[in-house]
């Protein structure tokens, strides 16, 4: 055995000896920061844009956005509907949906930034969360297994439905899930967007 391994060790000899001959690596130059120099503010870029989106329109998914952040918000056990990055996954999700649960959801949230237009003249997302419940009130009626009549509470339902259900399957809960138990089961178990 020591004979193998001395014979291992001599067939690498050129490559140390090559190694030792190497000229060093360039030393690292440092640069003084002059005196006058002003750091760039850091930001947040969905606060001051509108973010790209695949299926919806950037009025569509900012109202999405702030209905998926009220459906689930973060508690102190799992991180909220937005910690997960639900909105962008719904935008991918619906993208890729039938025509008619497309439809649904278009025609919901155009509806929902109508209706707080009309009640309180700006966008759905720029209202208070009071008045977002009025909004929303379709979503106070009792659960039954028929889905409601009403095309707007088909919509809130069936956004909630999604909105929980990607929530809970998201990589960020699954992570939080696993530590509070000690174990990585389930960590790999999350949804991707495909890019």
């Amino acid at each position: 055995m020591q004979r193998r391994t001395i014979l291992k060790s001599l067939a690498l000899l050129p490559a140390v000896k090559d190694l030792a001959a190497a000229p060093a690596p360039p030393a690292i130059i440092k640069r003084a920061v002059p005196d006058d120099f002003a750091p760039l503010p850091v930001i947040v870029p969905d606060q001051i844009s509108v973010p790209a989106t695949g299926f919806f329109s950037p009025e569509q998914f900012v109202a999405l956005r702030h209905l998926t952040g009220i459906l689930v918000p973060p508690s102190k056990e799992s991180p909220g509907a937005l910690d997960a990055d639900v909105p962008a996954f719904l935008d991918f999700l619906i993208g890729e949906s039938p025509d008619d649960r497309q439809r649904l959801y278009l025609d919901g949230l155009d509806r929902l930034n109508a209706e707080a237009r009309r009640q309180y003249s700006r966008g759905f997302a720029e209202l208070q969360p009071s008045q977002a419940d009025e909004l929303l009130a379709p979503l106070a009626q009792p659960w039954t297994y028929e889905m409601p009549a009403d095309r707007f509470a088909r919509f809130l339902r069936a956004a909630k439905e999604d909105v929980i259900m990607a929530t809970v399957n998201s990589r960020q809960r699954l992570a939080v899930e696993s530590k509070r138990r000690g174990s990585r089961v389930g960590v790999e178990g999350y949804w991707r967007s495909i890019e």
